[in-house]
């Protein structure tokens, strides 16, 4: 293998865990308009959403599926997918 072979495949091996969320901090979703219990309710009702839809699509529990839907579902809701240190200070951590 060539190094420049050798360096693509690191390049998009390093790519492929940073999209799947592998290695990188933990995330929050955060809406400044939301208080914590109405943030709450709306991330319990995307959940159960993602996990529908990956049942109706006949895929049940496909976690890429469901990971997807949801952040549709929560960014359609004004959220946004934080990380510890861009959370404001005393913001809930919602996962």
């Amino acid at each position: 293998m060539t190094r420049k072979s050798l360096i693509l495949v690191l390049l998009v091996l390093l790519a492929a865990l940073t999209l799947s969320g592998c290695g990188g901090a933990p995330r929050y979703w955060y809406n400044a308009q939301k208080d914590t219990a109405a943030a709450k309710a709306d991330l319990f009702q995307c959940e159960e959403e993602a996990a529908a839809f990956s049942r109706n699509m006949g895929d049940a529990g496909n976690k890429d599926i469901v990971e997807k839907r949801l952040r549709d579902c929560m960014g359609l809701r004004g959220f946004l997918s934080l990380t510890e240190e861009e959370l404001p200070k005393g913001a809930p951590k919602l996962r």
